[in-house]
């Protein structure tokens, strides 16, 4: 989740969240069983401020949704169908009967992961830039429409044009919690994997080694400071 918000974030925002009942959804949608194993790649990327699965407090009624619906980033395909999934299984109307008003920005083009054999240390490096340039310029229409906003999809590169488009609408301190199994430090220097996904909070610190392209798409370098 990213807060860029100068009041102070509730202390419980799961507990709040859940009595909306915004979260028995994913726990009620029969992603195992219509798409098997693809379920596994479903990720709501909740990227606004404050909460948990969520990106807004839950005071703001007044919602943008966007799809990112790639994989690219990653290391195999699947994820790509994640906004599509979360919609058929009903998360707009969920957010709707919750008193949430939804503006749905549609879905970026869809990219579907194949291996990169001329850049094996960055794959598909040129496809994920133009993703988070997608995302950074969407996110700061949302922003300018005065909205909050949750973002689908399954690639933690999406984090990437989030923070650039906070960037963007003129936030300059953005606080950010980047929840993984891993910490995403690498660059295409420290693992031979390729992996863009795996690289994401590397190029948001801008560390050594990083693809130039992709650390520069905001409007500063870091995207993130080391306080951030």
């Amino acid at each position: 989740a990213l807060y860029a918000s100068p009041s102070k974030p509730p202390p419980y925002p799961h507990r709040a969240a859940r009595s909306t009942g915004l979260l028995r959804m994913p726990s009620a949608c029969p992603l195992p069983d219509r798409f098997g194993s693809a379920a596994a790649w479903v990720r709501v990327r909740a990227l606004g401020a404050y909460g948990v699965g969520m990106a807004q407090p839950l005071g703001v009624t007044r919602l943008g949704l966007l799809g990112v619906p790639t994989s690219v980033a990653s290391f195999a395909p699947g994820q790509e169908k994640a906004p599509r999934a979360l919609r058929d299984a009903g998360i707009v109307q969920a957010l709707m009967s919750a008193g949430v008003e939804v503006e749905d920005y549609g879905d970026l083009p869809a990219r579907r992961w194949a291996p990169d054999h001329l850049n094996t240390r960055a794959q598909n490096v040129a496809a994920v830039v133009d993703d988070v340039v997608g995302v950074r310029d969407r996110i700061g229409h949302i922003i300018g429409a005065g909205r909050r906003h949750l973002v689908l999809g399954g690639s933690c590169a999406v984090e990437i044009g989030v923070v650039a488009g906070y960037l963007a609408a003129g936030f300059e301190r953005l606080g950010v919690v980047y929840a993984d199994l891993h910490t995403d430090l690498n660059t295409p220097q420290t693992t031979g994997q390729g992996a863009l996904d795996w690289m994401v909070t590397a190029h948001l610190l801008d560390l050594p080694g990083v693809v130039d392209a992709l650390a520069s798409v905001g409007r500063r370098r870091p995207l993130l400071r080391p306080g951030d």
